[in-house]
């Protein structure tokens, strides 16, 4: 069985496919409005692809980028890049900062802490949920000793506006 971090991995690629796959298509839709084909939406076409066996979702995922690439080698370099730096940024929005996880995580370990600590004020905790308890109090003591380190605000780097020094020549005696 794969592992969460492999199946998030696998679906921001579907994801990702998916809005290179559409963007074309968008484009094209708002300057030939007679010709252009109906896109699926990309939650359904999302969708569809996780139903199909890993043999033919792979296959799929190669014609994507087979067809992308074709597409982006047919534009001028400036264009190109453009092209990819826009949907890079595209990404960067749809996801969630890594940051943002980590503290969802966390709050769900401690909800799950307290439910089970609960339980035990009850008395209504079994064997395996002590286990549990023990290990998430574990956890939870680990987080409070290494807190999240705040993120430095990125800026974006500054072209050089100062001419770079002239080399001089060494005088002659």
């Amino acid at each position: 069985m794969k592992s969460p971090t492999d199946y998030r991995k696998m679906k921001t690629t579907v994801a990702f496919l998916l809005a290179l796959s559409f963007a074309p298509l968008a484009s094209r839709a708002q300057t030939n409005t007679n010709t252009a084909p109906v896109p699926v939406a990309p939650r359904q076409f999302q969708e569809q692809l996780m139903k199909l066996p890993p043999e033919e979702r792979a296959a799929k995922f190669k014609e994507f980028r087979e067809k992308r690439q074709q597409e982006l080698m047919k534009l001028p370099p400036e264009e190109r890049r453009a092209k990819l730096g826009e949907w890079r940024q595209q990404r960067a929005k749809a996801a969630p900062p890594e940051s943002q996880i980590t503290e969802q995580r966390r709050a769900k370990l401690k909800e799950r802490l307290e439910a089970l600590r609960a339980k035990q004020t009850e008395g209504k905790l079994s064997e395996q949920d002590e286990k549990l308890l023990e290990r998430l109090e574990r956890a939870n003591k680990l987080m409070e000793e290494h807190p999240l380190p705040p993120k430095p605000a990125v800026k974006p780097a500054d072209p050089p506006t100062a001419k770079p020094a002239e080399k001089t020549e060494p005088a002659k005696n």
